[in-house]
């Protein structure tokens, strides 16, 4: 299994995973992560990092692409099998409303 900057367990571990990148970025892209820091780097320091992704119940592979993070998502609750219409609502609910929950506690604890 490939571990990510996604995957770290704590700012600190997202920070020496980053620096180790960082001359391999150099060499193809001068710059870049000074760009990923301020951009794509803040957004999974405040929402990606697997602990958070735990308490919300996002296991598994994770993308900071909406649509197919729910798709993963849903395709994992479902584990393949066929629903009914009404469980994959009450589903659905349960992950939006622990992560809104979440997120805002997050948001308010800054």
């Amino acid at each position: 299994m490939f571990v990510g900057l996604v995957d770290c367990l704590s700012t600190f571990e997202f920070t020496n995973m980053l620096d180790s990148l960082q001359a391999r970025w150099e060499k193809i892209a001068p710059g870049f992560k000074e760009w990923f820091v301020s951009t794509v780097g803040k957004s999974i320091l405040e929402s990606y990092l697997l602990p958070i992704r735990q308490k919300v119940g996002m296991m598994g592979r994770v993308t900071n692409n909406d649509s197919e993070c729910l798709n993963a998502i849903i395709r994992e609750k479902m584990r393949g099998k066929q629903h009914p219409v009404q469980e994959i609502i009450e589903k659905l609910q349960t992950f939006i409303d622990r992560k809104y929950s979440l997120n805002f506690f997050v948001i308010r604890d800054s």
